[in-house]
């Protein structure tokens, strides 16, 4: 063991002479033999080497905060309801902390340089790791350190030469650093700074790896864990696992995965070691048994032995295929987090892990609105795939998660209560339990579907489009296990279905005519231009044509129809949405600016409306659609 004032570029010839029998590289990471420990240095107080290279956190700006939810990379808890958080900003990235669980963080300081980790030991202090890239070369370290809860910060090591990996603070004293220090000759050397006085003097150890993947984890000032990351290839990597009981300067083996000869053929089989799947992220140990191990592309691994068997850990909302785990940790035996999956969203559990509840970003619709009343609602939603429906109870400021569907949605149709209908991309679902089974309704071979409209959970008409076939209409009497073709002189683009059994659709007449018929008792005569979108009404078996008023040629396709009660109609393209009060005989154009792409659109009266955007924000009417107010936003990267 040496103790050193300065960091490390004193005794990089006295270690590196130490550590020249290391062995070589081979499929599994390179394993050093144990250093001889030695007669302690004199201690002294540490002299950062490069303060200038990496200024301090900087105050947050106006321009920062305007990020409205910023994208998280790395979360600690602390408790069930405090923590900390690295934020990935528009424009470098930022340390955030939250008092409520996880659901809002405040941006405290922001860097130009990467965050590589966080280490926080309660609500007052936090470490974080920045590093100073030059292309692929990132040997410039610096750890900064708050003491008043993220209010000032302060340098406590800086050096040229050690590549930092990991950080883990056992309290606001005692921490650990891992990290690779450039040999003069040959293969970098693994070494750990150990601190017992918040960062004034450090005590260097060599460690078992010089991997450049790193995870630590100690959850006492003894005992802690280091994962060291060995040789790659697609999806998998080799893997040691180390355990030291004497603070880093002895480290014993634990568990080791070596990569094949050749893939893998079969599923990997879990609980018999580090698992070979997956690549080096985060390791997080609560006691000496307990463990988690998160890995980018392999998903969350659990130990209840000291980490000698792991066991993969798959429990909703986690979905197969959004496997990056890139933070996961236990504060108690029932309160825990995870950072998990594209975005990436936090998920909470308080219950030791057999539920999960995402509580950031906030939850907010994608594809499909549907409301029952001014106050309730379902919609498709997206956090890190496409698959959430979500549920609202205040009008659609907040939302929450009430099922899950097997595909990802394009539309949503509610039918009744706890019956709905999901299209995907060429698939279509239907649950009548709230989304606990789903039953899978093939559309007609070779169709995408495109829009649905029910009468009831068995009567109802697909609109759906096939390449080199072009748009056509199918109805259903079983709820979507057959469907037959419906002739019609148009393309339809959408469709939907009144409650008195009115079916309405829309779209482009196939071919020029004069159109003659009795609408509302009134003889109405129209000239069909192919290309120009219609409303059409389905009446006595023939289809008959409306015109849109305030619909021009070179203006965007109509992809969206809602019918109402008591002859409420809504039709709209991506820029403009009409009104019927009288099931399509008349229409007035609704006005909301130029600020919106429209979505879906979902009203319950004459007066209230809500309108979808295509950038996941939701707005609200009250007056007819004279005004608007946006009532839930998308979250912010």
């Amino acid at each position: 063991m040496r103790k050193s004032g300065r960091g490390l570029a004193a005794v990089l010839l006295a270690l590196s002479t130490l550590l020249a029998g290391c062995a070589s590289q081979g499929t599994s990471p390179r394993l050093h033999p144990q250093a001889t420990p030695t007669a302690p240095k004199a201690q002294t107080p540490l002299t950062p080497e490069i303060s200038d290279a990496l200024p301090p956190l900087s105050p947050v700006t106006q321009k920062t905060a305007l990020v409205q939810h910023p994208m998280l990379t790395q979360v600690q808890m602390v408790g069930p309801y405090g923590g900390w958080a690295i934020e990935q900003l528009l424009h470098g990235m930022a340390v955030a902390r939250t008092e409520d669980g996880g659901r809002h963080w405040t941006t405290l300081y922001v860097t130009p340089h990467p965050a590589i980790q966080l280490s926080a030991a309660d609500m007052q202090t936090a470490y974080v790791l920045l590093s100073a890239c030059s292309g692929s070369n990132c040997s410039a370290t610096q750890l900064m350190a708050t003491h008043d809860g993220g209010a000032t910060w302060q340098s406590v090591y800086a050096a040229q030469g050690f590549e930092a990996k990991a950080v883990s603070f056992v309290s606001p004293s005692v921490g650990y650093v891992a990290g690779t220090v450039p040999a003069s000759a040959g293969a970098p050397r693994g070494d750990l700074l150990a601190t017992q006085d918040a960062g004034q003097v450090w005590t260097e150890h060599p460690l078992p790896c010089d991997s450049t993947s790193m995870a630590l984890s100690f959850p006492t000032a003894a005992q802690g864990w280091l994962l060291c990351g060995g040789p790659s290839g697609p999806g998998v990597q080799g893997k040691a696992l180390f355990h030291t009981l004497d603070g880093g300067a002895n480290w014993s083996l634990v568990s080791s995965v070596s990569l094949p000869q050749s893939p893998p053929s079969g599923p990997i089989v879990p609980g018999i070691g580090v698992p070979l799947t997956g690549f080096v992220h985060t390791l997080f140990f609560r006691s000496a048994q307990q463990g988690w191990m998160g890995l980018d592309r392999g998903g969350i691994y659990e130990t209840t032995d000291g980490g000698v068997h792991w066991h993969p850990v798959w429990q909703p909302p986690f979905a197969p295929g959004a496997d990056d785990a890139f933070s996961v940790g236990f504060t108690d035996a029932l309160h825990g987090w995870v950072l998990y999956g594209e975005g990436p969203p936090l998920s909470t559990t308080s219950d030791g892990g057999r539920t999960w509840t995402i509580v950031y970003p906030p939850l907010s619709p994608a594809t499909s609105i549907s409301f029952s009343s001014t106050q309730d609602a379902l919609a498709a939603g997206w956090v890190y795939d496409g698959t959430l429906i979500l549920s609202t109870t205040d009008g659609g400021v907040q939302w929450t998660m009430a099922a899950r569907a097997p595909v990802d949605i394009s539309s949503l149709t509610v039918v009744g209560p706890s019956t709905f209908l999901v299209l995907g991309q060429n698939a279509l679902y239907r649950t009548e339990d709230g989304g606990a089974t789903w039953a899978a309704s093939p559309p007609p071979q070779g169709y995408y579907p495109a829009s649905i409209g029910m009468l009831n959970a068995d009567v109802g008409y697909l609109a759906a489009y096939k390449p080199g076939a072009g748009r056509a209409l199918f109805s259903t009497t079983d709820g979507g296990e057959l469907w037959q073709p419906l002739p019609t002189p148009f393309s339809p683009a959408a469709v939907a279905v009144s409650g008195n059994g009115s079916v309405l659709a829309v779209g482009p007449a196939s071919q020029h005519g004069i159109w003659q018929h009795v609408f509302n008792g009134t003889m109405q005569e129209i000239g069909l231009s192919p290309g120009v979108p219609y409303l059409w009404r389905l009446s006595g078996g023939h289809w008959w044509p409306v015109r849109i008023p305030g619909w021009h040629r070179g203006q965007a396709p109509l992809t969206g129809l809602r019918v109402g009660q008591s002859g409420l109609v809504w039709m709209w393209s991506q820029t403009q949405l009409w009104l019927s009060t009288n099931g399509g005989a008349s229409w007035q154009e609704m006005r909301f600016g130029d600020r919106l792409s429209i979505s879906d659109v979902s009203f319950t009266d004459p007066l209230h409306g809500w309108i979808l955007s295509a950038g996941n924000n939701v707005y609200a009417t009250s007056d007819g659609g004279q005004t608007w107010r946006e009532i839930a936003g998308s979250p912010t990267y």
